[in-house]
């Protein structure tokens, strides 16, 4: 790891920060090159910070070529946790602890500079469920051992669902109607995406019929397709998240899907999230 830290510059050359005054032809310079580099031309710091590392930048300049060089420096350095710090007044520090995370997030940034071109509003990944044994993911570790003790099977008192916090704000729950409906009987407590008044208006409603059409549209689908294929799915969803009475936000999360059968042959579907991370785009990000 560079000691004193690394610049990236905007074509993605990784330069020492003595050589800074050189290389921008100031070799007396009577201001702070570093931040001059960083707020005027783009270019990148990349520092050690405790267990991780610092990145100051400005995201409306972060071009391809640095992104680039940036991801290699963390794949090669094996960073897995970093803090993000931002040039442009009023942005807050992040602080990231997953290296796909992180690099998620770096994509973000540089589909916000002018003339690139942005990350995708929605994002899905299939992910093994051999991960749901870490200790963070218990809740949906104990929801699909629920399902996989009776068999996806609902009885009329929905017993299994409610042992692992069906109908108390701990699962997405909804109930199929056909090929076309699937209507939202409980909503979690952790999706705090939308207003109250907008969560209690979506009970009882289709799921695709969400405050953000385009999100509740593309967001439904999975639920229609892990009754189909009869099969627990966990995934990690990156979605931009456009409410109509709030701010827009990007939310990173991992859902676990389950297919229950009721006795009286209904389908039902239970999502169970874990947050990984979910923030306010009070700007072009």
């Amino acid at each position: 790891m560079f000691t004193l830290g690394v610049f990236v510059s905007d074509t993605g050359e990784l330069l020492h920060p003595g050589d800074l005054r050189w290389v921008l032809d100031y070799p007396q310079a009577d201001f702070d090159l570093s931040n001059y580099a960083v707020r005027n031309l783009g270019f990148v710091l990349f520092k050690p910070h405790h267990n991780g590392v610092r990145l100051k930048l400005r995201a409306d300049l972060f071009t391809k070529a640095c992104f680039e060089r940036v991801v290699r420096l963390v794949v090669q350095h094996r960073i897995a946790r970093m803090v993000i710090e931002h040039e442009l007044a009023g942005e807050p520090a992040e602080v990231l602890y997953n290296t796909n995370d992180i690099i998620a997030r770096l994509d973000f940034l540089r589909g916000t500079t002018p003339g690139e071109s942005p990350r995708a509003s929605f994002i899905l990944e299939r992910l093994d469920l051999g991960r749901l044994r870490h200790v963070k993911r218990r809740r949906m570790c104990e929801a699909l051992t629920a399902w996989t003790r009776s068999h996806g099977r609902l009885p009329r008192d929905f017993e299994p669902l409610k042992r692992v916090g069906g109908f108390q704000g701990g699962h997405l729950l909804v109930s199929l109607k056909g090929r076309d409906q699937a209507i939202v009987q409980d909503w979690p407590s952790n999706i705090l995406c939308y207003s109250q008044n907008d969560i209690a208006g979506l009970l009882g409603r289709d799921l695709c019929d969400q405050p953000d059409n385009r999100f509740g549209q593309w967001s439904s689908k999975p639920y229609y397709e892990v009754v189909s294929q009869s099969a627990a799915r966990l995934d990690l969803v990156e979605a931009v998240i456009r409410p109509p009475n709030g701010l827009p936000m990007i939310s990173r999360y991992e859902r676990l899907l389950l297919p229950w059968r009721t006795s009286s042959g209904e389908f039902w579907v239970s999502g169970t999230s874990l947050t990984r991370s979910r923030r306010l785009l009070r700007s072009a990000r």
